[in-house]
């Protein structure tokens, strides 16, 4: 048997009475849970007010499982909300984040090996959005930035000199304008370094604006296309969008 921390990434359909239900885990990476509707798919000892929201996207669970036979669904013998969520579900701004940042989970981690790392840092990301009373209308763009360094593609910003271009293929500067329409000018070149250095407690530090945050928001889209294989189309940009706007 596992027992693992996990966040729920997302939930699709499988039969007329059943789901599958991916969640990256701390002990063995992405799980893809064959889930009952209506149900738990185990044991929660938490009541059915918790068991509706067990696998609703971004739930921090403790799942425990049997290991799957190769090419067989993990079926759960009991899972139960290690962290709720005081404020992400009720907060229209936040909510519309969370939709977003789980759909956005779901495209790059759906094939992840296990990360403790990664999987407490995510959490802990959360648990600042759910707590913050204000200054959060960038949390996503710098969550993405910073889910970039655990994926292994961060932009390499040692190449920054005034005038150069950000190369958002090769994820780097260079001094002469590349041979592809991938890259970054001018004062958005400029902006990269100033963005990764940025945290969630100091992101107002850098005062984007709706339209440029939206604009940052497309450009690193972009950039995970361009370094993550078969990344679709989020349908919830649309969603993140109208509610900032």
């Amino acid at each position: 048997m596992i027992t693992s921390r996990g966040i729920v990434l997302n939930a699709v359909r499988y039969s007329d009475d059943k789901v599958i239900v991916n969640v990256f885990t701390a002990e063995a990476g992405t799980v893809a849970f064959v889930v009952r509707r209506g149900g738990s798919g185990g044991r929660t000892g938490r009541g059915g007010r918790v068991r509706a929201a067990l696998w609703q996207p971004l739930t921090v669970v403790d799942v425990t499982w049997r290991e799957p036979r190769r090419g067989d669904l993990a079926v759960a013998s009991e899972v139960g909300m290690a962290r709720v969520w005081t404020d992400i579900p009720y907060h229209p701004h936040k909510a519309a984040m969370a939709l977003f940042v789980g759909e956005f989970l779901g495209c790059v981690l759906r094939q992840e090996q296990a990360d403790a790392r990664l999987l407490a840092w995510l959490e802990a990301s959360l648990a600042w959005l759910d707590g913050a009373r204000e200054g959060f209308a960038s949390f996503h763009v710098v969550l993405l930035l910073g889910l970039s360094r655990f994926l292994g593609f961060a932009p390499n910003i040692g190449g920054w000199r005034e005038g150069a271009f950000f190369d958002l293929r090769a994820a780097e500067y260079t001094q002469c304008r590349p041979l592809h329409p991938d890259y970054l000018e001018g004062e958005e070149a400029a902006l990269v370094p100033r963005l990764l250095r940025l945290g969630y407690g100091n992101m107002r530090r850098v005062g984007l604006n709706g339209r440029a945050r939206s604009r940052m928001l497309e450009v690193i889209v972009t950039y995970y296309r361009l370094h993550v294989a078969d990344f679709p189309p989020l349908r919830s940009l649309d969603v993140l969008r109208a509610t900032f706007s």
